[in-house]
């Protein structure tokens, strides 16, 4: 295994693990520290910590499985040789999604946190 299939092995990995993250801020209602929010973020003192997860959920859940995707994506075209395009296209697109994701995190704070 080569340095491109271990890197897209965590970004699988990091995928999975921000889809787990979201079903568990929705069903328990826990903020995943450094994960959701900054770590210096004291959840307890939230204005809203319900309207947080609502409005945090959807779009956790989405950017967990859009970068579980692109990293399963990027590994089965290096496995099948394919055209470097795929894994480009897929990496544009997760990082036009990633800044979207980085406004929406922005907002939340600003909105239910600060």
């Amino acid at each position: 295994m080569n340095n491109i299939n271990i890197f897209d092995l965590l970004i699988t990995g990091s995928g999975l693990y921000l889809i787990y993250v979201a079903v568990i801020m929705k069903t328990k209602g826990e903020i995943a520290k450094g994960v959701i929010v900054s770590r210096d973020v004291d959840i307890e003192r939230m204005r809203d910590k319900e309207g947080f997860i609502r409005y945090m959920y959807g779009k956790s859940l989405f950017m967990g499985i859009l970068t579980a995707a692109v990293g399963a994506i990027n590994m089965a075209n290096f496995y099948v040789q394919g055209p470097a395009w795929v894994s480009i296209a897929a990496v544009a697109g997760y990082i036009m999604v990633l800044a979207a994701f980085a406004v929406f995190t922005l907002k939340a704070r600003k909105k239910f946190i600060d």
